[in-house]
């Protein structure tokens, strides 16, 4: 799992990029290379797992994302993630 930290003030140049990063990130989901993308509503953290046999092959996926000049971010090593297959969780409503 990789914790990542977004920039607190968000340039131009990084919301301008906001678009090319949703695609990479569904190209990587595609590719079964990410299995999960998780942004907070602050807008100030994302939590991604990747998969990969090494920490490597984790920063080589990084690497192509468009907005990871502004990311810092923490490898972790997953042990298990459990995700079981049919199990139909709804959605959260506010209301």
């Amino acid at each position: 799992m990789v914790d990542i930290d977004l920039p607190e003030i968000l340039s131009d140049e990084f919301l301008a990029l906001i678009p090319k990063q949703v695609e990479q990130v569904n190209q990587l989901i595609t590719q079964k290379k990410i299995v999960s993308y998780v942004l907070n509503t602050e807008k100030s953290k994302l939590w991604t797992i990747v998969e990969g046999d090494s920490e490597a092959d984790v920063i080589e996926v990084l690497a192509t994302f468009p907005l990871i000049q502004w990311m810092d971010f923490k490898i972790h090593e997953l042990m298990l993630n459990y995700q079981p297959v049919g199990l139909f969780i709804p959605r959260m409503s506010l209301n």
